[in-house]
């Protein structure tokens, strides 16, 4: 009798489990975001040099704090890819620049027509919006105080689209003194895109 009871616990495990999988999978993915597919293209753009930004990322035009997160108008970088095929797919963007903060933090931005793609925070330092930061370094106040570090940075972003063109840029600010001082430096920074 104990047999057949716990032979069927175990047929009913067994029916069970493939059911219950599906949703545990879906559980998990409900704090994930995931796009896929065939990325059989790849972009690359630079621009070669040292750039600079005094655009201030917690002041808006007329230099006024605010808590929305203003980026330069003007992209450190901008490029269209053609995406083929006939359903959505997953465009990927790898970023990397050699970067210097000389105001309290740099903030980056990558976007797929006009919209932030995945992989940034929001709310960082009180402000509102979508963005990568980078905090300002100084070498050590025993040889060089206040000295700005250059270092690398590199940063992977993917977003969901639609077959057709699409451009992408990467926009940025200094942030964050509210003297007037907003300042940031990016040397030769790279846009990869991966793409269908």
């Amino acid at each position: 009798m104990k047999a057949t009871i716990f032979g069927k616990y175990v047929l009913w495990s067994m029916l069970a489990i493939p059911f219950l999988l599906p949703m545990a999978r879906r559980a998990s993915a409900a704090e994930q975001i995931e796009c896929q597919g065939k990325a059989g293209k790849v972009k690359a753009v630079t621009a070669p040099g040292v750039h600079q930004t005094t655009v201030n990322y917690n002041t808006d035009a007329n230099g006024n704090v605010t808590n929305i997160g203003q980026l330069d108008p003007m992209p450190l970088l901008s490029t269209t890819v053609m995406v083929s095929g006939h359903e959505p797919s997953c465009l990927v963007a790898h970023f990397s620049t050699m970067l210097r903060p000389t105001d309290n933090h740099t903030f980056l931005q990558v976007r797929v027509d006009g919209i932030p793609m995945e992989g940034h925070l929001d709310g960082y330092y009180g402000i509102t919006g979508p963005s990568i930061v980078e905090p300002e370094n100084y070498e050590s106040a025993d040889t060089l105080p206040n000295v700005d570090v250059w270092r690398p940075v590199a940063h992977s972003f993917f977003a969901t689209v639609a077959p057709g063109p699409h451009r992408v840029e990467v926009l940025w600010a200094a942030c964050c003194s509210g003297l007037g001082l907003a300042l940031a430096d990016a040397g030769s920074p790279v846009l990869v895109l991966q793409y269908k």
